[in-house]
């Protein structure tokens, strides 16, 4: 309720006493509700790390109270009569007027009761950074989720789940709340396929010491390395990573900033000729073996396969480390992004995923 709505309702006696407290002195401080000696602050969200359970008191370095943290969406449809004072004053910045006469009620927000006293010296040093201390935000934090739809979902068989490790990395990719957080649950098992991978063929070694330094050669040392060591032996299905690749076009600016502007050493289309000539095979829907010889983007048409693998090895691991590594020299990804990773960078990883692991010579090892 507003300070004018809560005056008419002790005026009308729809407010009375609770636990001996009387509604005295409601007003507006800074833009919030403050009731006698209480302010109330609306809380937006709470970290779900965070147990519920009961409200907490909320202190300062040296001890000293500022005032409660009420968990009050957590009551459920309580009896007005058992909250206590400071649930209770939240309750009234919370209600509508309609709804103060109800025996129950059920809060739509959680809120922090401050000391009147302690108001001023909170806005000015806490309340922003109350994500980093107490694990809860009194802004609106932006729904980073984005929902896509498809008209039916293929089932591929012959996916092999390599331990028990890779079996919770995709059980928390299903819990992952928006799509920064997919993509990089989805790299995480692939990522764990690294260390696999190496023991996999130097057991298969047996007393062959000398294969050991060309399975080392072979699988590279840097994480870029690997992964497109795993890609190339594991993937098999070229032309239809192709065509996911081809989808980059509808993200033009972000694929231009991302893979070219923030370009490393591993790019291998980092030069601007080559880049030009394969942004005109994607945006062309013309990724294909014969274009890209004709481009002389490669020498032959069977090196498409290995061209077409090393480019997604390379995009994922730039998306992977914009995601993971806020730091300069690095592209770093806001919260407008959320479209390009669930539509474009999702749907990559998880083919690349889905053809490693389906991968006979994958399940051979």
């Amino acid at each position: 309720m507003t300070v004018d709505e809560i005056i008419e309702a002790v005026l009308l006696e729809h407010i009375g006493p609770h636990e001996g407290f009387r509604v005295n002195n409601p007003r507006e401080i800074n833009g919030y509700l403050a009731i006698d000696q209480f302010a109330i602050l609306p809380i937006a969200a709470v970290s779900s790390g965070v147990s519920q359970e009961t409200d907490l008191e909320v202190i300062d370095s040296a001890g000293g109270s500022l005032g409660t943290l009420c968990f009050s969406r957590s009551l459920g449809n309580i009896s007005i009569a058992e909250l206590t004072i400071w649930q209770f004053v939240a309750f009234l910045s919370d209600a509508e007027p309609t709804e103060i006469l109800d025996s129950h009620y059920s809060f739509k927000r959680d809120y922090l009761v401050l000391e009147i006293d302690m108001l001023d010296d909170y806005l000015n040093n806490y309340i922003l950074s109350a994500p980093i201390w107490g694990k809860f935000s009194h802004f609106p934090v932006d729904n980073l989720e984005h929902v896509t739809t498809v008209d039916k979902i293929v089932a591929v068989p012959g996916i092999k789940i390599a331990s028990p490790y890779h079996q919770q990395t995709l059980n928390r990719y299903l819990y992952a709340n928006n799509p920064f957080e997919r993509f990089l649950r989805i790299y995480h098992s692939i990522e764990l396929l690294f260390d696999y991978v190496l023991v996999k063929k130097i057991k298969a070694l047996d007393d062959n010491i000398f294969g050991f330094s060309q399975i080392y050669s072979d699988f590279g040392r840097t994480e870029i390395d690997r992964l497109r060591g795993i890609i190339r032996e594991f993937c098999g299905n070229a032309s239809s990573i192709a065509s996911i690749l081809e989808n980059s076009s509808r993200f033009y600016y972000d694929r231009e900033d991302i893979f070219f502007k923030y370009s490393k050493s591993a790019n291998p289309f980092g030069d601007s000729e080559k880049w030009e000539k394969l942004t005109e095979c994607l945006d062309g829907s013309s990724l294909n073996a014969s274009t890209s010889k004709q481009k002389k983007l490669i020498s032959k048409e069977d090196l498409f396969p290995t061209m077409v693998f090393d480019l997604a090895a390379y995009w994922i691991y730039r998306i992977r480390c914009s995601i993971a590594h806020n730091r300069v020299g690095e592209f770093v990804f806001e919260d407008r992004h959320r479209n390009f990773v669930a539509e474009f960078a999702e749907p990559l990883i998880l083919e690349i995923a889905k053809q490693v692991f389906a991968s006979p010579n994958f399940a051979a090892l």
